[in-house]
């Protein structure tokens, strides 16, 4: 067994990797869509081609990251699904390259090493693992980095001189192209570089000499980053300001010290979150939100992680033990993976960047690889090896915990926007062009107004303007205080343009879609009589009788969702009835109301949110069906805020029999 486990061990631990990252990173692969910044940029090769992509990273001042995106774009059309598979491969292949390097620095100590490739694989504070199409350059740019480093080390060992060349070649090219993913990510250069002097010092030691000849082996590879900075800082102009080197630095010229305190301290922050934090932070922010099943789920997850490494584990014990006169991973890998840690968040405090959980998680990225290492250095110091494993067995339990929370977290999110969407589209047959949207989300999180122009567009203006393709036939607003006040003083229409997409948002001209709360359904605002639902965000109080549903199109043909994007269409409960009977109630089709009410109530269905029962009242008091509004007063009055709401308007319908009005008055509106 010992002897077929060394043969094969590469084998082994490849597929062991491979399957530990579809437990981690797979679950909700069906669940996965487009979500923040995939909708801006899908949008944009959807109406102009992939070759756009181009154009559009080169404003975003990382141009090679087109040569990652075009591809994936033309193999999948823009489909998550097959982007959620590349980023998982990405993540797998990223850990198994990283291995590759290790084993090249310490190849007598296969346990450790493996266990520090392991603990980058499940690391658990890079949380962006199921946004699947923008973050696709940051899994390709590790394993490149991986990979040009692991080119570098070879090349160390390595007499013949063409060889040594090709391996500089391949190493020089893969670190410009991973360097040109992210700017951020050129702290791997200083690892590059540690490891370099690492590998020399065994041979040499430290002196004067050894030194100059330990430089002098790291020169061929100082090409990499002095290029790509040269380029970077002198060379290339880019519009993105939060990538622009010198509005950053700005704030040193301006205020040193304090800003190099403040470098200080969020190093020392930073360096705690990405080392001890990671395997708790996250943990405790999401996995305590988990229903019972999903607990379950993750518990089964953990237990399966547990069993196949501890399989793994055991077989790599069996081999030879570690000879004393071999390099110590336990002391090296201290100062490497501490070295290691401030590395890669040097760069991104310079950038005047913080690793926090979860939203910017992925500032941390870099340092992963050192943390793992530290984090195995320090458990090798432990004597017991039953306390090893079991600090082993807490973390992988930690991680993979993490993980399943934090995709369940965002297959929720995804789902609530796809069920937004999905309703909209039951309710609105087409927009006029230009439109101007402000929405809101049942949990929030409309960031950037494409979070909102991008699903609305992918719906009804999938071509793109008729005489523009990069001007958005519907624009959105944001929910704030500064659309509040650009709606409340009227102000004109204005140019937002968006990376390559150009929007127009009209603040004299709004239309509100709205989902209060998770019950709710989307409900379109009408100005001129609105009404609103207990759970409403209070903002739309103030802007909600500016909302003009006339820029709906009641009469056209209903648009094709594109189900790769948001799913299938999902079953006909209350919202699809409320979304037709609103749809109706524009149209003054009041019978179809009444017709959509008995329909509803046949399949068993009901409102949650009380304030969707407003078309339904209405028309069965145009149409004189007392014994259907009546029995439903008591309901509408369990809510004084709705049933005033209710009152009034039903109060101010005409052509209403009079009985029916005296049953409104004294079954709606007598206190």
């Amino acid at each position: 067994m010992k002897s077929y486990f060394s043969r094969y061990e590469s084998w082994i631990v490849g597929i062991l990797f491979f399957i530990i990252a579809a437990l981690l990173y797979l679950p909700h692969v069906k669940s996965v869509g487009y979500y923040d910044d995939d909708w801006y940029s899908m949008y944009t090769a959807r109406v102009a081609g992939p070759q756009i992509l181009n154009q559009l990273y080169v404003i975003d001042t990382r141009p090679l990251r087109a040569l990652i995106m075009i591809p994936l774009y033309m193999l999948f059309h823009g489909a998550p699904f097959y982007y959620a598979l590349s980023a998982y491969l990405f993540r797998a292949a990223g850990a198994l390259t990283m291995l590759w390097m290790l084993r090249l620095v310490w190849p007598a100590h296969k346990k450790g090493t493996f266990l520090t490739a392991l603990l980058f694989l499940v690391y658990p504070g890079f949380l962006s693992q199921p946004t699947p199409v923008d973050f696709q350059s940051h899994f390709v740019g590790v394993w490149l980095a991986y990979f040009s480093i692991g080119l570098s080390i070879k090349s160390v060992y390595e007499i013949n001189r063409i060889s040594r060349l090709l391996l500089w070649l391949g190493s020089a090219l893969s670190g410009w192209i991973y360097l040109g993913q992210m700017e951020y990510y050129i702290g791997f250069e200083i690892v590059r570089f540690l490891l370099i002097l690492m590998i020399l010092m065994r041979e040499t030691g430290i002196g004067r000499k050894s030194l100059l000849g330990m430089l002098k082996s790291w020169l061929p590879y100082a090409i990499i980053p002095f290029v790509f900075l040269f380029w970077r800082l002198f060379i290339f102009e880019g519009e993105r300001k939060s990538t622009d080197v010198g509005a950053q630095l700005a704030v040193l010229v301006s205020d040193p010290i304090h800003t190099i305190l403040t470098w200080l301290v969020y190093l020392l922050q930073d360096a705690a979150n990405v080392t001890v934090l990671a395997w708790t932070v996250p943990l405790s922010q999401m996995a305590f939100d988990l229903r019972l099943r999903e607990s379950a789920i993750a518990l089964g997850l953990s237990l399966l992680v547990l069993i196949l490494v501890y399989a793994v584990l055991s077989a790599i014990n069996g081999l030879a033990e570690e000879r004393s006169d071999r390099p110590d991973f336990a002391v090296e890998g201290i100062w490497v993976g501490a070295a290691w840690v401030v590395a890669g968040l040097v760069f991104v405090i310079l950038a005047n960047r913080h690793v926090v959980f979860p939203e910017y998680s992925r500032y941390g990225f870099v340092s992963a690889g050192g943390a793992a290492i530290l984090i195995v250095a320090l458990i090798s110091w432990v004597s017991s090896r039953r306390l090893q494993m079991a600090i082993l067995g807490c973390l992988l339990v930690s991680a993979t915990a993490t993980h399943y929370a934090n995709a369940t977290r965002f297959a929720n999110s995804v789902e609530e926007i796809r069920s937004f969407w999905w309703q909209v589209s039951w309710r609105v047959p087409n927009f006029e062009p230009g439109t101007t949207i402000i929405a809101h989300y049942p949990s929030g999180g409309i960031r950037e107004t494409s979070f909102v122009w991008g699903p609305a567009n992918q719906i009804y203006f999938p071509e793109g303007s008729s005489d523009n393709p990069f001007q958005t036939g519907i624009s959105a607003m944001l929910l704030d205080r500064t659309s509040v006040l650009d709606v409340l003083s009227q102000r004109k229409k204005f140019s937002d343009p968006y990376s390559l997409v150009q929007t127009y948002p009209d603040p004299s001209h709004i239309l509100i879609l709205t989902q209060p709360g998770l019950n709710s359904c989307v409900q379109v605002i009408d100005g001129n009589s609105p009404v609103y639902s207990t759970y409403e965000d209070p903002l739309f109080f103030t802007i909600g009788s500016h909302s003009e549903p006339d820029h709906i199109r009641i009469h056209d043909s209903f648009q094709n969702v594109p189900e790769s994007l948001l799913g299938q269409e999902p079953e006909h409960t209350w919202c699809y009835f409320y979304e037709k009977a609103s749809l109706a109630r524009q149209q003054g089709d009041w019978e179809g109301i009444v017709k959509l009410g008995l329909e509803a109530s046949r399949e068993g269905e009901r409102p949650n949110d009380l304030i969707e029962w407003l078309p339904f009242l209405e028309a069965y008091a145009l149409t004189g069906h007392e014994d259907l509004l009546a029995p439903l007063s008591s309901v509408i009055r369990s809510d004084k805020y709705v049933a005033r709401q209710v009152c009034s308007t039903l109060g101010a319908l005409q052509d209403v029999q009079d009985h029916i009005k005296s049953m409104i008055d004294l079954k709606y509106c007598k206190p």
